[in-house]
């Protein structure tokens, strides 16, 4: 990738485990939904009335109609997690995105970049519960390991943030299993040679006469008055 490139923000790839994880709320959404339908039919068809003594057939519609609303809520808020959930690479850090969270990594914390398999990184036997239908379907997809001399913030709140399967689980680092890992990887390389390069032109930048005479001049305790022989 040229400089060009790397000086503007890259792709967004989405986290694919956020997209089962936003999943398990669609039947429910859909059962609400489907169940206000329903409640609605007495009161456009007055041949499906029958006596109730909780409610009318006006408060049983009332009612549905707010079933149907929390529904396509519940609808709504999984696809707005699933589409929210991704990693793009900036000119100064690497973005991890999700509905509610944002972390920057800095580039200087990466310190290697891995093609792994989702299956050694997450064996069946280690995960728990209603967990493992998050990551089975993944199973077979390859994933970007990425290792860090340090996370950016706090393990224990990091792992509040975001998924367990975008954390590594075998040394400092992340997970990033998305549609396109190689293309990650390249932008990855890209972005932190960017950095380095631009990190180093700054530090060996030139300062002429002019500029060095000027910053004394501004440092404190420094006289700007010429010097004179008594």
């Amino acid at each position: 990738m040229a400089k060009e490139s790397a000086s503007k923000p890259g792709l967004k790839h989405h986290l694919l485990v956020y997209h089962f994880i936003a999943r398990r709320f669609r039947p429910a959404a859909q059962l609400m939904f489907l169940a206000g339908l329903i409640m609605q039919i007495p009161y456009f068809i007055p041949e499906a009335r029958v006596p109730q003594k909780l409610l009318t057939f006006e408060q049983l519609a009332l009612l549905g109609a707010l079933l149907m609303l929390v529904g396509l809520a519940l609808w709504v808020a999984s696809i707005f997690r699933e589409r929210r959930a991704y990693v793009q690479c900036l000119p100064e850090y690497l973005l991890i995105r999700t509905a509610g969270h944002k972390i920057a990594v800095a580039y200087q914390r990466l310190n290697a970049i891995k093609t792994v398999r989702t299956a050694d990184l997450y064996p069946k036997d280690t995960i728990k519960g209603g967990k493992r239908r998050f990551i089975r379907p993944l199973y077979g997809e390859p994933a970007l390991e990425v290792v860090v001399n340090e996370f950016p913030i706090p393990e224990e709140k990091l792992r509040k943030q975001l998924s367990e399967f975008v954390i590594s689980t075998r040394e400092p680092g992340f997970v990033f299993i998305v549609r396109y890992p190689t293309k990650l990887a390249t932008e990855l390389n890209a972005y932190m040679e960017n950095f380095r390069y631009a990190s180093e032109d700054s530090q060996r930048r030139y300062m002429s006469p002019l500029e060095r005479a000027s910053q004394q001049q501004r440092m404190p305790g420094k006289s700007s008055q010429p010097f004179t022989r008594e």
